[in-house]
Parts: C-alpha cells; structure tokens; sequence
C-alpha cells in the first residue's frame, strides 16, 4: 500500500480502487456459480473428447474399456489396425490453438494404452494432390473446401483427399520404409 505522506492523497485513491477490483475480480472468479460453470464445461468438454475416441476405436471394431483382442472367438488371429495421424498443427482463426491437438494427444495415450499401433505421418502436400493412384497433379482450389483436378475432372473434399494422402504415406512408411514420390518435397528450388 501507498504512504499518503510519499505518494499524495491521487495515488493512494488509486491503489484503493485497484483494490476493489481485484476484490471484486476474486469474488466473481471464485463465486460458486462460476466455479460451477467451469466445471460442467471442462466435464463436457472430457465427454465430447471421450464420445470422438470411441466413435474413432469404434471404426476397427475395437472398443474404449478392452485392449485390442489378438484372436477371434474361432481362433485365427485378428488383424492389425494402424492409426495414422497427421503431424500438422493447426490455429483457430482468433490465433487460439485448436482442440484438435488436445484430442489426438488423448487419442494416441488411450489407443497406445489398449495395444493399438499410431504413426504420425509428415502431411507435405497430403491436401494439395489428388488422392488418386495414378494422378500426379496438384489440385486447385474452388470454393468451400473443395479441390479440383485438372487432369482426373474430378471435385474432392480437401480433408478426405488429405486423409486419403495420408494413410497412402503411412502405408508406404510402414512397408517400404520411405514415402511415396509424389509426396516427397521438391528439391530443385
């Protein structure tokens, strides 16, 4: 606090009224209602994360409480599931970071957790060729997330095509240990 005799009766006033606001700061920030509100957000946000992996187990049959099972009630053994996650790392358009890196963290603990195998997968120009086998091209942008390629005269959604690219890396990485050509980064500039 301020000596009046050093500072003057002006800053003293003003230490007085900062005070009040940090009072009344702290009553707001620790006032059962917010605290209330904050849990039921951050308990809403678990569940949400929560429903998105095991909706994502769900897709191989896999379940959020079992490791993955190793045989079939006949006997023959079940197969392998590769979870392939993109590396980019993604802003909300105020510059947040977006909840994506929150979920796939979560992801990989629980999937890894219950035996399942995750690779991340460098995502150079997953989103900007076309997904299919036999094109090279790049493709070019339309409106609304969509892409277009010049040389299939084909319409893709930039995400699935991006996804496709990327389990494409993935399977490539995994089998013969080096990524697809038309994916590597050009050289010559």
């Amino acid at each position: 606090m301020p000596s009046m005799t050093l500072f003057g009766m002006g800053k003293y006033l003003e230490y007085l009224k900062t005070e009040d606001r940090r009072a009344q700061l702290y009553a707001f920030y620790s006032d059962k209602w917010f605290l209330k509100k904050t849990w039921d957000c951050s308990k809403a946000q678990q569940a949400s994360y929560d429903y998105g992996i095991k909706a994502i187990l769900g897709l191989v049959n896999g379940s959020e409480g079992h490791r993955r099972p190793t045989h079939n009630p006949d006997g023959t053994r079940t197969r392998n599931a590769v979870f392939a996650i993109g590396l980019g790392s993604f802003n909300t358009r105020t510059g947040l970071p977006s909840k994506h890196a929150e979920l796939e963290k979560r992801f990989v603990k629980r999937a890894k957790s219950l035996g399942y195998t995750v690779v991340g997968c460098h995502e150079y120009y997953t989103s900007a060729k076309c997904p299919r086998v036999d094109c090279n091209s790049f493709l070019r942008d339309t409106k609304n997330r969509s892409r277009y390629c010049d040389e299939c005269q084909a319409y893709f959604d930039r995400d699935i095509a991006a996804s496709e690219n990327i389990a494409r890396v993935c399977i490539s990485q995994l089998t013969s240990q080096t990524r697809p050509a038309k994916f590597k980064p050009d050289t010559s500039s």
